[in-house]
């Protein structure tokens, strides 16, 4: 499977989804998920898809290496926005 290919088999479509809810409901519940609801699921269902495609099968390792990616890329948005805040203050 190429990195590009989305498509997944039945049984790793199981493990996917298994990961992803395991994922969100502890994002959900932690208080990581943000305003946007709906592109806080999409975000962390491409995280879970990205890692199954670079190979990892096991569905607890899955689940944790998409929440590890998830919070990095919610850190990352929230320094943009702490540096673009602060090169306005300084303008």
């Amino acid at each position: 499977m190429s990195i590009w290919d989305n498509s997944f088999e039945p049984d790793e479509i199981k493990v996917l989804s298994a990961a992803f809810e395991r994922a969100w409901d502890f994002i959900e519940t932690s208080g990581d998920a943000g305003l946007d609801m709906h592109e806080s699921r999409a975000s962390l269902a491409r995280h879970v898809m990205a890692v199954a495609r670079a190979g990892e099968k096991d569905p607890l390792r899955l689940t944790n290496a998409a929440i590890h990616r998830y919070r990095q890329q919610r850190a990352q948005q929230f320094a943009a926005v702490l540096a673009q805040r602060a090169d306005e203050s300084a303008a």
